[in-house]
């Protein structure tokens, strides 16, 4: 906004100028209401003046005084209250302006000389109240300004006649307060602006620092290709699933994802068509599990879910919904790289309180990768009973090749193998 010259007084941007000019109004709504109210007392007040002036033209002058300008005054006043008509507070101070002025000129015009010439005084302070207080817009000043001073120098030569001297002493002192008023109201809008402008431009960095902020926040958390978590909120949300069973005695199965013969499909088609491989098994994922669930891709092909409030066992539907969702796609893949690709998911669970995250992991990548020895494509589940997870833990081994204690496996249509025996 150029602030140099007097049509500068308006935003460029259509859209910042009608807020502008909103907030402008509910702005400046306590020091109006102020103006009104203190506008009705002295406008009442001076009834007084009129007493002692003028009693013999009492009737007329109160007439004027009681009847247009006072209820003029009091709506203004009232409708500062009003939400809807604050934000049209700018007009109505025009309206006011006009009103009260007028009716200042009107007295006059009841008047003869030279008690008449003294009331001239009257509108000086309508238009150094209106102007100042009121906190009129420029253009809307210039406006009712120039109109009452028309109206005060036509009654002032025609109707009133009045002497020269007198002429020239009340239109000097009404112009120079038109004048001074003018310059204010420009200085003071011309603030306002600025202010609203340096206030939109606080607030506009503010937002955008706050949405850098969330950026960075969600990058950091957050897999680029997958848009999954990553392994660094792994920590936090695998303790917060501990702490979890502590308080409520309620497991919470973890699911290991891979996909099979990703090292192949990477050199025979191009890290391309195996980047889109997993953000259709992230896919496959956020489609069938819970919003409590927390999916991260683990790193490379491997993926990780964590099901609050399941056993092993329990999330036997949500792994099958899984690798179906992912083999839909691999159905209608147009390259042929998605024919036939499959995914082995090892499950377990959190029973206990001593249960850490790489012993955990260490069980459900067990149970991956025996998922992969039995034929690939396959869900094996490792179930783990509370009373003993203590036990197991501390005699847990994960030697290459160890078959998994109470291991049960599916394969991706859902029936259930023979469960092995341990070797």
């Amino acid at each position: 906004m150029r602030v140099g010259f007097f049509p500068s007084l308006r935003f460029q941007d259509p859209a910042l100028e009608a807020s502008f000019r909103s907030h402008d109004c509910l702005a400046t709504v306590p020091v109006a209401r102020f103006c009104y109210f203190t506008g009705c007392f002295l406008w009442a007040a001076f009834g007084v003046v009129d007493v002692l002036l003028a009693p013999e033209r009492l009737g007329a002058l109160w007439a004027i005084r009681f009847g247009v300008g006072l209820p003029a005054l009091a709506l203004a006043c009232i409708a500062t209250y009003s939400t809807t008509l604050q934000k049209s507070l700018k007009l109505i101070g025009v309206a006011v302006t006009l009103i009260c002025g007028g009716s200042i000129i009107a007295m006059t015009a009841v008047l003869d000389s030279p008690v008449a010439d003294s009331y001239y005084v009257g509108l000086i302070l309508v238009i150094f109240c209106s102007y100042i207080f009121a906190q009129l817009r420029f253009f809307q000043a210039v406006f009712s300004g120039i109109g009452l001073l028309v109206l005060y120098e036509a009654v002032l030569v025609l109707h009133q006649r009045a002497s020269f001297s007198t002429i020239v002493n009340n239109s000097a002192f009404v112009i120079s307060t038109i004048y001074i008023g003018l310059f204010a109201c420009f200085k003071l809008e011309q603030h306002r602006r600025v202010k609203f402008a340096d206030q939109r431009t606080i607030e506009n960095d503010n937002r955008c620092l706050t949405q850098l902020a969330s950026d960075l926040e969600y990058q950091s958390s957050h897999d680029v290709l997958t848009s999954l978590l990553n392994r660094r909120q792994l920590a936090k949300t695998f303790d917060d699933a501990v702490e979890r069973f502590v308080k409520a005695r309620q497991a919470t199965a973890v699911m290991l994802i891979d996909v099979d013969e990703f090292k192949q499909i990477n050199d025979q088609f191009g890290h391309d068509v195996g980047d889109e491989v997993l953000r259709q098994v992230a896919a496959a994922i956020r489609a069938n599990v819970r919003d409590r669930d927390a999916a991260f891709r683990y790193g490379g092909d491997e993926f990780l879910v964590l099901l609050p409030g399941r056993t092993a066992v329990g999330s036997v539907a949500a792994a099958t919904q899984i690798a179906a969702s992912f083999r839909e796609w691999t159905g209608a893949a147009v390259t042929t790289a998605g024919t036939g690709i499959g995914v082995s998911i090892g499950v377990t669970e959190i029973v206990s309180p001593l249960d850490t995250l790489r012993h955990i992991m260490g069980l459900a990548d067990a149970a991956m990768y025996e998922a992969k020895r039995r034929g690939k494509g396959r869900i094996v589940i490792q179930p783990r009973s509370r009373e003993r997870a203590s036990e197991r833990r501390r005699q847990h081994r994960e030697p290459s090749g160890t078959v998994l204690e109470e291991c049960s496996d599916l394969d991706q249509s859902g029936a259930t193998s023979p469960r092995p025996r341990p070797r």
